[in-house]
């Protein structure tokens, strides 16, 4: 029942967002099924599971994403550049210098 009005009043919000608004028996039986389905598919364990795996694909995704900085940082470094100096050349903070070279 707590649940069911949380995802009503969440539904009520989202409704008036819109430029045609449903009619109150339509977004309550929506908020009343998506209150059913979700507490009936998930639990807390399985949702932290959930957010584990999503976090974990974020975390990779962006790791990638610098990689190239990161090569590049390193590679000024090994070629006897200070940090503050890398850090001015690729537009990063020193102390992300640091832990590019700290960690390589």
């Amino acid at each position: 029942d707590q649940w069911h009005k949380a995802v009503l009043t969440r539904t009520e919000m989202l409704n008036r967002q819109i430029k045609k608004p449903l009619v109150y028996a339509e977004y309550k039986h929506i908020a009343k099924s998506i209150a059913k389905f979700t507490h009936a598919n998930f639990s807390k364990q399985g949702f932290a599971e959930w957010q584990a795996v999503q976090g974990k694909k974020g975390g990779i995704a962006k790791g990638k994403s610098f990689d190239e900085v990161r090569q590049k940082a390193i590679q000024l470094h090994s070629d006897g550049l200070s940090k503050q100096a890398i850090a001015e050349q690729l537009g990063i903070h020193r102390n992300t210098v640091r832990n590019y070279v700290m960690h390589k």
